[in-house]
């Protein structure tokens, strides 16, 4: 044979199938781009010069193994859609005496044909848009940078050598695929209809009992350890229960529909169902992928989202003043405190710096394990022998006298009384049991303002609770040595630009520590520089968030086609026959609207229904990076439900308007 005698013949069944090849490709070309561009900004220069772009790195680092991993799994099952349909094709070409080795030297040159075509496409596309997109994020973690663009030649390599990766597993696993089947098999795939199945009842019931198990589990979680930990746990048993319920819940809802006698026999319904009932094994697969990529969607974009609109509070939240200084020491001793506040004071002072909004205060805390509403265990030896972290927590005493002064108010209180406030967990009860002192909670603060917040405890993921009380305790260990760790927290406003802010922390902190505190545990930090950190981090994970959700909602909409025109040429010649016998177009039509309506009304409505359970999960996750803000998570999430919704809508129309052009000709 002549040597492109194999290329030509690739290249024409890439050509006569272009209406499945198109979408394939634009979607391989999409990944590949999307990958460039994450690499890019992961392992260029730019982020790692700017304040905040470590962690920024990290995160997008994260994002294109997110792809990578993903695009392996989509590309080579949506390729099964495409091949499905070629295999008549090589049925005929091995019928007429082409063994499998040749037709799999045409395959070979498809699959290079689509790697040049994707790669190329998506490579150009990724390094015209990469610049776009770095000054999209730059913006977003409002940072400036030039317009200088460059080319990374090594994630353009990386680029290359992955999917060229993921295009060979391909290859390999339609070459199995063809090798495996008799030419009958091959030319009679794309009409092969599956046998009537049955349904399955117990897949259906351990889909619900797995479903529900995930649902309790989302809607019982009451600290955010456990969430955090528990979430991908969830998250697994969501995805197989779908699965269950979609494959033997959709069988089960057409052979329902079949014993209603007034809603199968009708003109409308009659032909859908009986086409349905058919196939819904491998339709209630796809659907489920459907389903799942549609919720990730929802979840991705809902929590970024909201993690990005509502970092500026969660900053408020986590510095409360300008300026402020964090200093652990032991005993009861507080000469160094005097030497820092002086230092801090007179150095304010002597720079001429305005400062406002003075606030300190001294708080006693130790680590401890709850183990109910009403009990705290303190034990050092049994709180270090809980390995989860869902139980741990800070106890952290304020003196009436200090809370007093910085409220305003004028509170007393007995020696077995307290006030407590409850930072990333569960008010306490009526009462709290430490050991052998027993408090009475008199009250519950309610104003987050009347409890000065230390850094760490805001930013730390386990839990707080804070004890305001008229005297200090005295806890010590089974050899008499103070289990309690004292921390000066002082804070303040002033009036310096972002230069100067950095600069004077700078100075003070090494002076301090160099000085005041030698060798001791002390921190310092501005609300200016954590701004950067705040706004860049969550910027990034609201970049990275509406870029996974582009891909997996473009992966949906490329199922959705894909069914659309497999099933549409399994139905041709059955459509066909019904028009024969006197069916009218206006009857195909109603019957298809039936059909599709039946079908992908459930995707969407599962998707939903899992972020409605998820909800309380993902506040409590959101709690860990400071977003406290319930109002603006509704409405995030309520805003994705609609926009997705409507843009599912608009994609079911229109496949569906490809699916009658191909059953109605």
């Amino acid at each position: 044979m002549k040597l492109g005698f194999y290329p030509r013949l690739a290249k024409e069944g890439i050509r006569k199938n272009k209406q499945l090849y198109i979408p394939y490709l634009l979607t391989c070309a999409c990944m590949s781009a999307v990958f460039y561009i994450l690499n890019y900004l992961a392992t260029g220069d730019l982020l790692s010069h700017t304040h905040g772009g470590e962690s920024a790195q990290t995160v997008l680092a994260l994002g294109f193994v997110v792809i990578l991993i993903f695009s392996g799994i989509f590309l080579i099952y949506t390729n099964s859609f495409l091949i499905r349909r070629r295999k008549k094709e090589f049925g005929l070409y091995n019928i007429l005496g082409m063994n499998k080795k040749n037709i799999g030297r045409i395959l070979f040159w498809e699959t290079i044909i689509s790697l040049v075509i994707s790669l190329t496409g998506g490579i150009l596309a990724g390094i015209l848009l990469s610049k776009g997109s770095e000054l999209l994020l730059m913006n977003m973690m409002e940072n400036e940078v030039g317009f200088h663009m460059s080319i990374s030649w090594g994630s353009v390599l990386t680029t290359i050598v992955v999917y060229t990766f993921i295009h060979g597993i391909i290859f390999l696993k339609t070459m199995v695929s063809i090798t495996f089947s008799n030419p009958i098999e091959l030319v009679r795939a794309d009409t092969f209809g599956e046998k009537n199945p049955k349904a399955n009842w117990l897949l259906g019931i351990a889909g619900v009992v797995i479903l529900g198990f995930a649902y309790i589990i989302a809607i019982t979680i009451r600290d955010p350890i456990s969430a955090l930990f528990l979430f991908f746990v969830a998250v697994v048993l969501v995805i197989i229960a779908t699965y269950l319920l979609m494959i033997s819940g959709s069988v089960l809802m057409c052979k329902l529909l079949q014993k209603n006698k007034n809603y199968y026999y009708n003109k409308k319904h009659f032909v859908s169902i009986s086409q349905l009932v058919y196939r819904m094994k491998r339709n209630g697969a796809g659907l489920a992928s459907i389903c799942i990529l549609m919720t990730m969607v929802l979840v991705t974009i809902s929590t970024t989202s909201c993690m990005y609109f509502g970092s500026r509070a969660a900053m408020e939240h986590r510095y409360p003043r300008d300026y402020m200084v964090q200093y652990d020491f032991q005993g009861t001793d507080t000469t160094k405190v005097d030497e820092l506040r002086s230092y801090i004071m007179d150095t304010l002072k002597e720079k001429n710096v305005e400062y406002s909004d003075v606030v300190e205060e001294i708080t006693t805390s130790l680590p401890g394990a709850r183990l109910s509403k009403d009990y705290i265990e303190i034990d050092y030896n049994a709180v270090n022998g809980y390995s989860s972290l869902d139980k741990l927590c800070y106890i952290r005493f304020v003196s009436i006298d200090e809370y007093n002064q910085h409220t305003g108010k004028n509170i007393t209180l007995k020696d077995d009384e307290c006030l407590s406030y409850s930072l990333r967990t569960d008010d306490l009860g009526k009462t709290i049991t430490m050991g052998n002192k027993e408090y009475k909670v008199i009250e519950i603060i309610e104003q987050e303002e009347d409890v000065v917040l230390g850094g760490d405890a805001v930013s730390d993921i386990v839990p707080s609770i804070y004890l305001v009380v008229n005297q200090m305790p005295s806890i010590t260990n089974d050899k008499g040595e103070d289990m309690l760790e004292r921390c000066w927290h002082f804070c303040l406003n002033w009036k310096l630009d972002k230069e100067a802010d950095a600069l004077l922390d700078q100075e003070m902190n090494d002076y301090m520590f160099n000085n005041i505190v030698p060798g001791e545990r002390l921190f310092t930090d501005t609300k200016e520089q954590g701004r950067s950190d705040y706004i860049g981090l969550y910027g990034t994970f609201f970049y990275l968030g509406s870029l996974l959700s582009f891909v997996f909602l473009i992966s949906a909409v490329l199922i959705i086609y894909y069914k659309q025109i497999c099933e549409g040429y399994e139905d041709e010649a059955r459509f066909n026959i019904m028009q024969k016998v006197g069916m009218k177009k206006e009857d195909i039509k109603k019957s298809i609207n039936s059909q599709m309506l039946t079908i992908f009304i459930f995707p969407i409505a599962l998707a939903v229904v899992h972020l409605v359970f998820a909800f309380p999960m993902i506040q409590k996750i959101l709690l860990l990076f400071g977003i406290l803000d319930l109002k603006l998570l509704i409405s995030m999430t309520a805003i994705s439900c609609l926009i997705c919704t409507i843009i599912y809508v608009v994609v079911y129309k229109i496949t569906s308007n490809t699916y009658y052009k191909i059953v109605s000709h």
